[in-house]
């Protein structure tokens, strides 16, 4: 019985699991690859909407800003007059 596991003929890891390891190892590798690439090369795409939403968010900061200074110097008028 020695002799049979030695060489391999029994107790050895069976034919299919080494290939389904090595299918899973490609398959792993190709999805890695993908996403890599992917990332990379939408880089100029995701950089160019950043900066549209940033800019969206400084004109609407800005205006509120506007908005809110507005306010302020109406109530500081009506507080103001003297009745």
């Amino acid at each position: 019985m020695y002799v049979l596991v030695a060489l391999g003929i029994i107790g050895g890891k069976c034919c299919r699991e080494q290939l389904l390891g090595r299918w899973a190892d490609v398959f792993l590798l190709g999805m890695s690859g993908t996403l890599t690439g992917l990332y990379f090369a939408h880089r100029k795409q995701r950089d160019l909407e950043r900066s549209k939403r940033a800019q969206y968010w400084r004109e609407q900061v800005n205006s509120a800003c506007i908005g809110c200074g507005m306010i302020l110097i109406a109530l500081s008028r009506m507080l103001s007059t003297k009745i």
